[in-house]
């Protein structure tokens, strides 16, 4: 009687032991993952994986609710960090459900993801802290700012500090982006990633966003230059081919509105997961864009958006300034591999005629204009940027590069009467009448303004004999 007591009681602790083992076993390894040693481990491994500083407030788990890691962020690089208010990304909450088995293997496969709150504050800046390849000796410049002696039979050469970039000779041609030989196109549909689709029959994995927000920024303007107030949606990324959407709510530009709200629809086709082509306004100008991801090594996407050929347009920047645009079409491509912005590249060109330029009681007219802007190893050039005129020609071109300096320039020709009255408009109060550059004929003479720097430290120069003006 006494042996079979004691087997009995040792049968009550080994249960007891199976239930309320794994508990303690549960409870204290959530315990751990919402200390700190934890929540640093898994801040630095999120690190290496990005590249960018992170940290989080904690993390949990379980057999039914999955990984779950709360408030993550992670905050602007490098001098962005006090330039921007805002950090580069915040999660309010990440919850990932796991296929438990395949740990049993060392592997972490998903069923999917839920992101709630997540919220973008991506600076145009950022384009500065990409890496760039190494400067050859020979593009290699010290000096980022302009000669205060540019010569009179053409702009400032800004595109000076592109060449400093080793890719000066890599841009396309204008030819390689629009010609008119070539009918502008009406449609698009990213073709450059084309591979077969790959047929799968496991269920789709789905990446759920819950409340996102995305403001581009920049440390030049107050109000953010593009932002959606809110997303909601699900994304697939893997499993069987799916479709879904994206409900996109509040988007603006500088304070103004674009939009109450829109869909952005998504198509899955395993590797490919693309945004088919989407239509819109922005200033009254029609747009329409589309984006191609493979998800493989690296992820290669292509991004394509043109303007189509339109009539007849008013653009409005306030009550006081709009411009008359008599044609106007345009066209640009962006492409690499998302996981290595130095593989980032991309160029656009945007035509336009008969445009009136008014400014209050002021009209400026032009017969034509362009713009090229090519990106190119962290380096952003706008190449060309000009409006020709019977009476009045505005050129310029401008960079910015990968270790964060930037030139500006812009050019009016004009007769000499005519650019004393602009200069008006672009000189200190008080600092007397500008230096003009002399032209090839006495009835016309140019206007040179210059803008120069790195982030946070920008010179003005309201003509090249003008001291440099600190811009705060």
């Amino acid at each position: 009687m006494k042996k079979w007591r004691r087997v009995r009681k040792l049968v009550i602790m080994l249960l007891a032991l199976g239930i309320f083992a794994p508990l303690a076993l549960f409870g204290l390894s959530n315990l751990l993952l919402q200390s700190p040693p934890a929540r640093d481990l898994l801040a630095r491994k999120l690190t290496a994986r990005t590249g960018l500083a992170a940290s989080i407030q904690g993390a949990s788990w379980s057999p039914w609710g999955g990984i779950t890691i709360y408030g993550l962020s992670i905050p602007q690089p490098g001098p962005l960090l006090e330039a921007i208010d805002s950090p580069l990304a915040e999660i309010e909450r990440i919850s990932i459900d796991p296929v438990w088995s395949g740990l049993i293997h060392k592997q972490l496969l998903i069923k999917g993801v839920v992101l709630e709150k997540p919220q973008l504050a991506l600076p145009i800046e950022l384009l500065s802290q990409i890496p760039a390849e190494p400067l050859s000796a020979k593009t290699g410049v010290a000096n980022p700012g302009i000669s205060p002696e540019p010569p009179a039979s053409a702009p400032p050469a800004a595109t000076a500090l592109a060449q400093q970039s080793g890719a000066i000779g890599q841009g396309p041609a204008p030819g390689e982006i629009a010609t008119t030989a070539e009918p502008h196109p009406t449609e698009i549909a990213p073709k450059a990633l084309s591979d077969p689709p790959v047929p799968i029959s496991t269920p789709t994995v789905w990446l759920q966003i819950k409340g996102g927000r995305l403001a581009i920024v920049s440390t030049m303007t107050e109000q953010p230059l593009y932002r959606i107030d809110r997303v909601d949606g699900k994304i697939p990324f893997g499993g069987q081919a799916a479709k879904s959407r994206l409900e996109l709510r509040g988007i603006a530009s500088l304070g103004a509105e674009l939009a109450a709200e829109t869909e952005l629809p998504i198509e899955w086709q395993p590797p490919m997961l693309d945004f088919p082509q989407i239509s819109g306004e922005i200033l009254d100008i029609g747009y329409k864009a589309a984006a191609r991801f493979k998800l493989g090594a690296g992820i290669p996407f292509h991004i394509e958006g043109l303007i189509p050929p339109a009539e007849e347009i008013t653009v409005k920047a306030s009550q006081m300034v709009h411009t008359d645009i008599g044609s106007l079409m345009g066209r640009g491509r962006f492409q690499g591999l998302a996981f290595q912005p130095s593989s980032w590249h991309g160029e656009a060109l945007l035509q336009a005629k008969n445009l009136r330029s008014t400014y209050g009681e002021q009209i400026a007219e032009f017969d034509r204009g362009h713009a090229i802007v090519v990106f190119r190893n962290g380096a952003l050039r706008c190449i060309d940027a000009r409006m020709i005129g019977e009476n009045l020609s505005v050129l310029g071109n401008a960079a910015l590069l990968s270790d964060g300096r930037a030139a500006a320039n812009a050019r009016f020709v004009a007769s000499p009467e005519a650019l004393v009255q602009i200069s008006q408009r672009t000189r200190p109060s008080g600092s007397g009448p500008p230096r003009l550059t002399p032209l090839s004929t006495p009835q016309r003479a140019a206007l040179d303004l210059e803008l120069f720097g790195k982030l946070g430290e920008f010179f003005y120069k309201p003509d090249p004999a003008s001291a440099p003006i600190p811009l705060k």
